[in-house]
């Protein structure tokens, strides 16, 4: 199977002897949306529209179109600080204190500046994250411009196939260069925002490599893998060294005005081009470590 982005559309060739329903099953586009796309003719097969699941051969050419979205503009000072872009891609450094989605209030949002650079590119297409960050930590977030291929995406992210690196700047001095921290985690009971180690809890594992130390506090890279909410936080405070300024978890540090937490590093295999991604992002200046 090869994948293609052209004139906004997927192209989808080098197919199997199989049917348009396992071919969207691999992309991981579920069955509602499946039904909708067959029912609003957003599915060629050989530049012909169907409206119901077909037979594939290997010389077969599927076209999904993407639909065009009403987007909104959002008047704001932020700039978006965009790390690459592609016909898939749009890679971006999160400043701290800024929300990927909207939770329900008027608060400019990473999604919403993503929004105004679709409107001011003249792309009249939904650009989604694959995955958030909290509104503390700063660093890259993944966006994907196709529509169809975002459960792809997401799958992958869910899989390992896409890795996702940290810095995180903790409490005290680890005599150790490696810890590994393999503890579920479940939601606090007694506070909704908070998250804890719990048997009940989803499986987390998460990998810590010590890469300096100054003035009883430890810089550490660290290694998802798996996604839980708050899973570096809650891990790193179980090994009593929580990470600098954490509101939820942690104590304020006078050297860190925010949770010191950075999304420095991801590893994507292209689902376009077959190769491996890598982007990164520095530690920004109001958490560094010189």
């Amino acid at each position: 199977m090869k994948l293609q982005i052209k004139k906004h559309q997927l192209i989808i060739t080098n197919l199997s002897n199989r049917s348009t329903k396992e071919l969207l099953d691999t992309l991981q586009i579920g069955k509602k949306k499946q039904y909708l796309l067959l029912q609003k003719g957003s599915i060629l097969l050989n530049r012909n529209i169907i409206y119901n699941h077909a037979n594939l051969h290997p010389k077969d050419e599927i076209c999904i179109m993407n639909e065009k979205a009403s987007l909104m503009y959002h008047p704001t000072s932020l700039q978006l600080d965009i790390l690459y872009e592609d016909e898939l891609f749009l890679i971006v450094n999160k400043d701290p204190n800024l929300l990927v989605h909207s939770d329900g209030n008027k608060e400019t949002t990473l999604t919403d500046l993503v929004n105004n650079y679709a409107i001011h590119s003249k792309y009249p297409y939904r650009i989604l994250a694959i995955h958030r960050l909290d509104y503390q930590t700063s660093g890259i977030v993944i966006f994907c411009k196709c529509e169809w291929l975002l459960p792809y995406c997401s799958y992958l992210l869910q899989e390992k196939k896409i890795k996702r690196h940290y810095l995180a700047i903790v409490d005290g001095t680890l005599q150790k260069k490696k810890i590994i921290v393999n503890q579920p985690i479940a939601r606090d009971r007694h506070d909704a925002k908070k998250m804890r180690i719990s048997s009940k809890g989803k499986p987390a594992f998460t990998t810590f490599y010590r890469k300096k130390v100054k003035d009883n506090t430890t810089l550490l890279h660290c290694e998802l893998q798996t996604g839980r909410t708050h899973q570096i936080r809650v891990h790193l405070a179980f090994i009593q060294h929580p990470i600098c300024s954490d509101p939820l978890y942690g104590k304020q540090h006078p050297n860190y005005p925010r949770c010191a937490l950075h999304a420095y590093r991801v590893e994507i295999p292209h689902p376009i081009n077959e190769n491996i991604l890598e982007i990164t992002s520095p530690l920004p200046s109001d958490i560094s470590f010189d």
